[in-house]
């Protein structure tokens, strides 16, 4: 006899089979959208990246395939830029401070660094580098009312459990937490 877990919505009591499907569920009742892997259950934002794991983990049928570690990839400059990486070739260069990177896309995700643009939450005002940490932030601090919430840094949780597991690995600590008054 094959046991199934069950991970029910304490929300509207719908059952999930996996506690990734429970989180997609939990943040569709925020109105928000997520997108999951049905091989591996990984979350994505968006459905472009979720095809994208997809092809590039679970299909690989056709494509480019990197002979160093069997990533595949749609194009094959994407194979080309992420065979630097395992080459160690270093083409782009930041003028502002000497680093070397293996791709266009690594510089410019690392010129973000540089950038005298911040983000300020205007309810506690928290100041963030980007505007998506920032997005992120008033979601699941300020838009939420959650039960279980982090004493360090406000992150709200539903459940104590995944509150317990926040603090362990985003501040390396085991119990410094509170319930809601």
């Amino acid at each position: 006899m094959e046991c199934v877990r069950s991970y029910p919505c304490e929300e509207c009591g719908a059952v999930m089979t996996s506690n990734t499907r429970l989180i997609q569920h939990l943040l569709s009742h925020r109105g928000a959208t997520v997108f999951c892997c049905d091989e591996c259950e990984e979350v994505f934002l968006s459905e472009s990246q979720l095809e994208q794991h997809t092809f590039t983990l679970h299909t690989a049928k056709e494509g480019y395939k990197c002979e160093v570690c069997g990533k595949c990839f749609l194009w094959k400059k994407s194979l080309i830029e992420h065979s630097n990486v395992h080459n160690g070739v270093l083409d782009f260069h930041c003028d502002l401070c000497g680093k070397s990177f293996p791709s266009q896309k690594s510089i410019s995700q690392h010129m973000q660094v540089h950038a005298k643009r911040s983000y300020q939450c205007e309810e506690c005002g928290y100041k963030f580098k980007w505007k998506g940490d920032l997005t992120r932030h008033i979601r699941n601090i300020h838009d939420q009312d959650y039960e279980h919430k982090c004493d360090k840094c406000g992150t709200g949780f539903f459940r104590p459990s995944h509150l317990a597991r926040h603090v362990k690995f985003a501040h390396g600590e085991r119990k410094k937490y509170r319930n809601r008054d």
